[in-house]
């Protein structure tokens, strides 16, 4: 990542006295994405800090919790919406789309109606904490392989997808 520094030294450097054409011409638009980079970084910062003090205001404590940052504390305060929205861990689990439904394939699928944000906000929150919170770790740790995502490979995937099949579909 370019720091500040580097940014405003890319826009201030000066163009060669014997640049033809196309040397301004990429001159000029290095500055001009340095700037944009460099003011598009500072504009993030300060939508981050307001983000963190609206969060403070309405939840308190919420970005203190490891793996809880201002974005997914707002979307989680957002999707929550009010008091009475979730009147348990049933009902919220229903709302961000982790409570466990069965399709009629007999596969345990995600709830279909559900908030796809707040599922992105909570699924972030438990990858940062599987990296960095040892109690999560030793869960993840201790649940049994069933219970734990299964990762497919790119061949069993490609495999498996209809782009890839050479013959035709049976029509019915």
């Amino acid at each position: 990542m370019l720091s500040d520094a580097v940014l405003s030294e890319l826009a201030r450097r000066p163009l060669s006295v014997n640049a033809d054409r196309e040397h301004a011409v990429r001159h000029a638009e290095i500055r001009r994405l340095a700037l944009a980079v460099r003011d598009g970084g500072r504009a993030l910062q300060d939508n981050r800090a307001q983000l963190q003090q609206s969060v403070t205001d309405m939840a308190p404590g919420l970005t203190e919790r490891r793996g809880i940052g201002p974005v997914t504390a707002a979307q989680a305060v957002v999707s929550f919406s009010h008091v009475n929205r979730c009147r348990n861990e049933a009902a919220f689990a229903s709302l961000s789309g982790t409570s466990p439904l069965e399709a009629s394939s007999g596969r345990i699928v995600g709830s279909v109606g559900a908030a796809r944000a707040l599922n992105s906000a909570l699924r972030i929150i438990a990858m940062v904490r599987m990296r960095c919170c040892p109690r999560t770790k030793a869960y993840v740790a201790a649940a049994p392989p069933k219970a734990r995502p299964a990762e497919r490979s790119a061949a069993a995937s490609s495999a498996t997808s209809p782009a890839s099949s050479t013959e035709p579909s049976p029509r019915p």
